[in-house]
């Protein structure tokens, strides 16, 4: 008979059947079977590559999951065509719904979901980094399909595109994320593994005093925000990371404005419950006089903190023309390197601004968080800079 939605509600199982199935007059290899208990469901019955091949028969959905009779047939006439065709129905379905449980996206939010609460914010916002933008091309694969050929072709071109460096903080990461997925049983490889490393060359840029001078200088031209220049000449004054200032939160403003404080979880060094940092008058300033309300993050959006980083650097590279290349975190190396050599701050204390881990039984022993070491050391680092901002230190070079 041909199947309608008024002869498929009317079709009952006889008393001494468990199930049956009623076939389509008008297309063959199409039914509904009935079982014991009342279920309907929509089959469709073939064989691979025509007569003479192997037989099998597959579930379409139950009887409520179509609209219409018709939704019903076309799902069915795929199946016959696919096996008309020589292929399995049933190896192409199993194929689809291996590609869907395996698809990366949702695999990658996983991870960085089930990573967040034991990684720092800047790190699990790195690794997201590579796996949704470095990676990209990526998603449309499946963990089957990704080859150890497929990843150091798309490590090859992060390298071409944002160098060395980062090609290695990729690779970890993705490495990172395979192990994981392995750990839950969705694949057994990991095509990151022995994948090469890019040469790392270890930095070692400092700025002069005249290059200090030039850049903080160089903040006052009109083509830079208010946002940008207290932005970068707070990075100057702190000597905290670039992320932890553009994405400081109002909340993390303490002390009458005296202090910084980063919770353990917006922390990169975790030897610390949380990072605690005294900031020097002109660094107090700096804040005083931006306009807070109703914000959660003091730079960038309100809702999301400032990002734009390379543009921003790349509007001063326009202006301070250094003769040799440098990033935001020489400034660290800078301050570092002026606290230890000009104004005698103790090792532990210019490790303790910078938010470095401790070393040895220090970490054991040692809880301290120099909070009046480091106010002291870095009201001298912020003479020092205005020192040099005023030319000063220069003039003081020379003689």
């Amino acid at each position: 008979m041909k199947l309608t939605k008024t002869s498929i509600d009317q079709l009952s199982l006889p008393s001494d059947k468990k199930d049956l199935i009623h076939w389509d007059d008008e297309l063959p290899g199409f039914g509904v079977r009935i079982r014991e208990g009342g279920s309907k469901t929509y089959v469709v019955q073939y064989r691979i590559g025509g007569r003479g091949g192997k037989q099998g028969r597959e579930t379409i959905g139950s009887i409520t999951k179509f609209n219409t009779i018709d939704a019903a047939r076309k799902a069915a006439r795929s199946v016959l065509e696919l096996a008309e065709g020589g292929q399995s129905p049933r190896s192409v379905r199993e194929q689809a719904e291996r590609k869907h449980t395996q698809a990366l996206p949702p695999l990658f939010e996983r991870y960085l979901l089930a990573k967040k609460a034991g990684w720092s914010e800047s790190y699990h916002d790195d690794v997201a980094r590579s796996l949704r933008v470095y990676f990209k091309k990526l998603h449309a694969k499946s963990l089957s399909e990704i080859t150890r050929t497929i990843v150091s072709d798309e490590l090859a071109t992060i390298q071409s595109e944002r160098g060395g460096t980062t090609r290695n903080r990729a690779r970890s990461h993705l490495s990172a994320f395979f192990n994981w997925v392995i750990g839950e049983g969705l694949c057994e490889n990991n095509p990151a593994e022995k994948t090469n490393k890019a040469p790392e060359i270890a930095r070692d840029r400092a700025l002069s005093s005249a290059e200090l001078q030039r850049l903080w200088h160089c903040l006052d031209d009109d083509q830079f925000s208010a946002d940008e220049r207290d932005l970068v000449r707070l990075m100057i004054l702190t000597l905290q990371r670039e992320d932890q200032i553009g994405s400081l939160r109002v909340v993390e403003i303490d002390d009458e404005g005296r202090r910084l404080t980063w919770a353990r979880a917006r922390a990169k060094n975790k030897g610390f419950a949380k990072h605690m940092m005294p900031i020097g008058p002109r660094a107090q300033a700096i804040l005083a006089k931006r306009d807070l309300h109703e914000r959660t993050f003091v730079f960038g959006r309100w809702d999301t903190g400032f990002a734009n980083y390379t543009h921003l650097k790349e509007k001063i590279d326009a202006i301070v023309k250094f003769n040799e290349g440098w990033w935001f975190h020489d400034i660290r190396r800078t301050g570092k390197t002026v606290m230890s050599e000009d104004l005698d701050v103790a090792h532990e204390v210019s490790e303790a601004i910078l938010n470095h881990g401790k070393k040895d039984m220090d970490k054991v022993y040692n809880n301290a968080q120099y909070l009046r070491q480091k106010r002291e050391a870095i009201t001298a680092w912020e003479g020092h800079v205005l020192a040099v901002v005023r030319g000063q230190a220069l003039l003081a070079e020379v003689a």
